[in-house]
């Protein structure tokens, strides 16, 4: 009898799927077509209706997704119209100014909020917006007005965080040192977590990043280019045949004559990939639907061989050709020979897990650029080793961070 009833029971529990899941699914149509049954409820449109409102947000979303940006603000303009000062709204419109080149129009829409939202988001919005010093005392003036109307706390650590980025950004390294040592301080000071088992969780994010690696490799695959795996992706490809669980992000190659403006074209259309914010000289990074972030490297060779990079480092390959290997059911190119790439980038023992691993600075082959955007990662370990409470790492980050002539962060703790 019960095998009998189960069927019955799941029938009567099914619901249709929700906004969000066919947003992460990248189900454009349907989507959409949900979106409007719901607007057209009761034959007029109620803006104060909470679920058309998050109808419009998403109808906004789909179209921004596709890179159509002109229908995407006609229903953004809806939301502002009723409610002006609705935060995912203006940060949608911050995204679509930014993506096509209109800074100024991106600061107007998160300066809206700065006396009307407590949201830390905001800072991070704006932040990521600074490419100058100019930009800078932007972000500072309206940091002054929020705190004037007290729509900040006197110290968040989230938003000094955000406001170290602006200072990075702007080559403010000594400020954003200081606003990071305060961060450490305030993290030291909290109780220490106990370790939690996320093996839920890790198991959920890399069923999504499986689902971002393949949607990339397809996209740019079928408009002509020939996307390589590298780094942490290629070392679970051929190591483990998987991907690695304690991957923080996807990384892709792709050769240096690459049109980098078309491939972020290609991806702003495509109805999977999101833009990330990115300074000159760094990855193009995108970060897909469901949440994972996606770095794209450029392979570029000189005298030394064939690096690819950022501001912060390079990592410094031997020549190599690309051939495919089948990978989560689906075809990827990736470095031939894939073990010297791998030796290269993880040394002789690559084929040893390990867990811990500093990309910057456990890799034989990476050349560092900068030392003060090596100062920052340091800052940015120490902090989350403090967050994780690993010990290990705490000790780590905090000896390079004063063998990189940086007082102890947590002297003032102890």
């Amino acid at each position: 009898m019960r095998l009998i009833d189960e069927p019955v029971r799941l029938l009567d529990k099914w619901r249709p799927p929700s906004r969000a899941l066919l947003l992460r699914q990248g189900n454009h149509g349907e989507l959409r077509e949900l979106c409007h049954q719901q607007l057209n409820r009761r034959g007029r449109l109620n803006l104060w209706n909470g679920r058309q409102e998050k109808a419009l947000l998403y109808l906004a979303l789909s179209h921004y997704y596709r890179g159509e940006y002109g229908e995407s603000r006609r229903w953004l303009a809806q939301i502002q119209e009723i409610r002006p000062y609705d935060t995912n709204a203006r940060y949608l419109a911050a995204d679509i100014a930014r993506v096509q080149g209109q800074l100024h129009e991106a600061w107007s829409q998160l300066e809206i909020l700065v006396p009307r939202t407590r949201r830390p988001k905001t800072w991070l919005y704006m932040a990521q917006l600074v490419d100058s010093r100019e930009a800078l005392e932007r972000l500072r003036n309206n940091y002054r007005r929020a705190s004037a109307s007290d729509s900040v706390p006197p110290f968040h650590p989230a938003i000094a965080q955000y406001l170290a980025t602006g200072h990075q950004r702007a080559g403010d390294y000594a400020k954003a040192f200081e606003l990071w040592r305060q961060v450490i301080t305030h993290t030291a000071k909290r109780p220490k977590p106990g370790r939690t088992n996320t093996s839920i969780a890790t198991a959920f994010r890399t069923g999504g990043a499986a689902v971002a690696l393949k949607d990339i490799n397809r996209v740019l695959r079928s408009n002509g280019t020939k996307p390589f795996l590298v780094s942490g992706t290629l070392l679970g490809c051929v190591r483990e045949a998987r991907l690695l669980a304690h991957d923080n992000d996807i990384d892709i190659g792709l050769m240096g004559d690459t049109d980098e403006q078309a491939i972020s074209r290609i991806l702003s259309v495509s109805g999977h990939f999101h833009l990330l914010p990115r300074r000159a000289g760094d990855c193009l990074r995108v970060k897909h639907l469901n949440g994972i972030a996606i770095d794209v490297f450029l392979h570029y060779e000189d005298g030394k061989g064939v690096w690819h990079g950022g501001t912060k480092a390079r990592w410094y390959n031997s020549p190599f050709g690309l051939i495919e290997r089948p990978f989560l059911g689906e075809r990827f190119w990736i470095p031939d020979p894939p073990e010297r790439y791998l030796e290269e980038n993880y040394g002789h023992n690559w084929c040893t897990p390990v867990v811990n691993f500093d990309s910057t600075l456990d890799t034989p082959n990476a050349e560092i650029r900068s030392q003060e955007e090596l100062i920052i990662h340091a800052y940015k370990k120490l902090n989350g080793a403090l967050l994780q409470n690993d010990d290990g790492s705490v000790t780590r980050y905090r000896e390079l961070l004063m063998n990189l002539n940086q007082p102890d962060p947590l002297f003032m703790h102890r």
